[in-house]
C-alpha cells in the first residue's frame, strides 16, 4: 500500500530531487495499490491544479478493498484517544499543581 506522504513528497515540486527519485520505483511497482483513505488525504491536501494529475495517476492503480466497518472502527478508535489524552492532561495537571 502506497501511503499519503509518499505522494505527497513525489508530486510537490520543492521535494527535493533525489528524494523524488527514490520515491518513484514504488509508485510505479505494479504491486503498489492505493487505498480509499490515502486517495482522501492525498486529494484534501493537494492544489486545484494538482488534483486532476494525481486523480489520473491514481485511475490506473488497483485498490484496496476498504472494510464496512472501517470509520465506525476509526471513529472508537478517536474517541478513546480523545479519553486516553484527557486523562493523561488531567493527571499531568495534577501531578503539575502537587509540585511534581
Amino acid at each position: 500500500m502506497l501511503d499519503t506522504r509518499l505522494w505527497i513528497d513525489v508530486s510537490r515540486a520543492r521535494s527535493p530531487a533525489p528524494l523524488r527519485q527514490f520515491i518513484a520505483p514504488f509508485l510505479l511497482d505494479p504491486k503498489a495499490h492505493l487505498a480509499e483513505p490515502v486517495l482522501f488525504e492525498v486529494l484534501r491536501s493537494s492544489r486545484p491544479e494538482e488534483a486532476w494529475l494525481l486523480e489520473a495517476q491514481f485511475a490506473n492503480l488497483p485498490y484496496l478493498p476498504t472494510p464496512k466497518d472501517l470509520w465506525q472502527r476509526a471513529i472508537a478508535l478517536a474517541l478513546a484517544c480523545l479519553i486516553h489524552m484527557r486523562m493523561w492532561s488531567q493527571a499531568g495537571v495534577a501531578v503539575a499543581a502537587d509540585g511534581g
